[in-house]
């Protein structure tokens, strides 16, 4: 769960709001062209930030992401925090 008040989080948020359904991520690579929507991005990030609360990972706790980039590393990441 993202905090209020936070850039990041209003950001995010400002985005959603504004562009709705249109593209915060595109990403083109050999399986084609991937899109997510404002809305669907913080839906994820979302998503991930509730996940690691679920798990117990405390607020400025340390989290690697090793992954390569893609749609799903930004909300993952945007998600960390």
């Amino acid at each position: 769960m993202r905090e209020p008040g936070t850039s990041l989080t209003r950001l995010t948020d400002v985005v959603a709001r504004r562009g709705g359904e249109d593209p915060a991520v595109l990403a083109d690579d050999a399986e084609g062209l991937h899109r997510l929507s404002a809305s669907e991005l913080c839906q994820r990030i979302d998503a991930v930030a509730r996940g690691l609360v679920a798990r117990g990972a405390p607020r400025g706790e340390r989290i690697g992401l090793f992954a390569p980039p893609s749609p799903a590393w930004i909300a993952v990441r945007l998600g960390i925090g």
